[in-house]
């Protein structure tokens, strides 16, 4: 696959979003594009500006949702993704980094070298917001205008596409054990949304991608750059950050599942 081709995946944020979401897709797709340097990501919340995570962090969103740059669906102007998940024709668009106000920052909405660049596919996070976010119909509506084969989700962040109705007779994945005040597991919460729960590294079978939970957000990440550039770009990026091990043993062990 064309490694110099651009590709644009959108971080989805809400109050309550888990940091270690952040690093396992924003962190991944960052020391990724020193390899693909066409690849780059954009933070979406509600509302563009200051997004508070569990812990305390803050960060800034770039977009809120009614301007995101969306394709108007799965073939819009002959661009689609193919059995692989590649886009058949590239948006026009710069080999662009993370979105943000500057080195330091995580994804700011100030120089934004193309605002007008579509998201190839778009990330929802998890956290211990996303019950409050099941619940918010901005949300849900944002989710369901989107194609849902440019979806995906780490860690309860699925818990929010099954509530958009995204997951409904599909199998998904989510965080496996409960925590806290938790009465119960996420993944058994998937099924009162009409998915079919499955322990698993990743699902993807045409609908919405779903991975694990917490630091498998790594792993999902890894999973959507194979599917833009290729399984030999996906294994050296995991090389790159010192994931090659942990990836490979978390598919022998939970397994992709896949159509």
């Amino acid at each position: 696959m064309n490694r110099d081709r651009t590709a644009r995946i959108g971080i989805v944020l809400y109050d309550g979003v888990e940091p270690i979401d952040l690093g396992g897709t924003l962190g991944v797709i960052s020391m990724a594009s020193r390899l693909l340097p066409g690849l780059s990501a954009t933070t979406i919340a509600e509302h563009a500006g200051p997004v508070l995570c569990a812990g305390g962090l803050t960060v800034l969103a770039a977009h809120g949702f009614a301007d995101v740059p969306q394709w108007d669906g799965p073939q819009r102007d002959g661009s689609r993704w193919d059995d692989t998940g590649t886009t058949l024709q590239d948006t026009a668009r710069d080999a662009a980094r993370i979105d943000g106000p500057g080195r330091d920052g995580i994804g700011g909405a100030a120089q934004d070298p193309t605002p007008d660049a579509a998201c190839d596919v778009v990330v929802v996070t998890g956290g211990p917001g996303w019950a409050i976010q099941a619940r918010n119909d901005a949300m849900l509506a944002f989710l369901r205008r989107l194609d849902p084969a440019r979806l995906a989700s780490v860690c309860t962040g699925a818990l929010i596409l099954g509530a958009a109705g995204l997951l409904k007779g599909r199998p998904a994945t989510t965080r496996r054990t409960a925590i806290g005040a938790e009465a119960a597991a996420p993944l058994t919460l998937l099924a009162r949304h009409g998915a079919q729960p499955r322990v698993a590294q990743i699902v993807d079978t045409g609908g919405p991608i779903t991975g694990g939970g917490f630091s498998l957000a790594h792993d999902l990440t890894l999973h959507l750059i194979g599917r833009l550039y290729g399984q030999d770009a996906r294994d050296e990026v995991a090389r790159l950050i010192e994931y090659d091990r942990a990836f490979a043993a978390n598919q022998a062990a939970l397994g992709i599942v896949v159509d």
